[in-house]
């Protein structure tokens, strides 16, 4: 289970669930951060960046904390 959402500058995410990377459409140059567990964010959280590339998800060699 992996959890999407848009990796922009909004202080609220709103968080996708889909049972697999693939079974998301993503749009083209878009950035979206990825979680695989339902845990609660924190300071530590580390969430990485991924890109679409053509409906599906490219992993690029960003990340995020939870400070967002």
């Amino acid at each position: 289970m992996y959890l999407i959402a848009l990796a922009d500058d909004s202080p609220m995410l709103l968080w996708r669930r889909v049972k697999r990377l693939r079974d998301f459409k993503a749009k083209d140059g878009q950035k979206y951060l990825v979680r695989k567990t339902m845990a609660p964010i924190d300071f530590a959280t580390i969430m990485p960046i991924y890109i679409g590339n053509g409906a599906r998800l490219k992993r690029t060699n960003e990340a995020r904390t939870g400070w967002i």
